[in-house]
Order: C-alpha cells, then structure tokens, then sequence
C-alpha cells in the first residue's frame, strides 16, 4: 500500500476472519489525528500505527507522517507473520491513497 507523505490518512481495516488480527507497522513513527477505532493494541506508544481487529470486525486509525521510506507490517498474532501475514506501506511524496485494506477470506 502507498500514502503520501505529509498528509492526514485514514486506514480503515476490515477483518472477515473468525479469528483476531493486528497490522504493526515496523519502523514507522506517526501522528495520529484523532482516537483509532477498534481495541488497544498491547504494547502500543502513541507514534506506533497499530490497527486491531477483532473477529469479523473494521477498524480504522487517522495519522500523519513525514517519514518516508517502505516500511513492513505484521500480525503479531502468534504464528500468523511466519503464515505470510505481512505487508509493505510505502510513504512518498506522490503516492495514490489507500481506500481500504480487507484480511481473511
């Protein structure tokens, strides 16, 4: 996924799963503008973008950030980032903006 640098971006995450998930954003360091929906992710700090989503659920988190570079998420659920729950999200200049991200089938 792409967002551009310096502008506010709302992520908004729907799991169809029967099982919880999460998106850690690895390396990344954000603002966040306003409350993100969903659950507090455990061990989370205020410049992390951490999305959780419990079962059969969509959560969202508004953010900004300055930091460009191609940053790597995961599900810290047990055994779900060796089972290829992974991705990149690329912060630039010019990047076409994410609408929505669907997990499970």
């Amino acid at each position: 996924m792409n967002v551009p640098a310096g502008k506010t971006v709302r992520i908004s995450v729907t799991n169809h799963d029967a099982t919880e998930h999460d998106m850690l954003m690895q390396g990344l360091q954000i603002d966040k503008a306003g409350e993100a929906t969903g659950t507090r992710h455990a061990g989370a700090t205020l410049n992390m973008l951490v999305v959780r989503l419990m079962r059969t659920a969509t959560a969202a988190s508004r953010f900004c950030t300055d930091q460009k570079g191609t940053f790597s998420f995961i599900c810290t659920v047990p055994g779900h980032e060796d089972a290829g729950m992974v991705g990149t999200m690329t912060v630039s200049r010019w990047s076409p903006i994410l609408r929505r991200l669907v997990v499970g089938s």
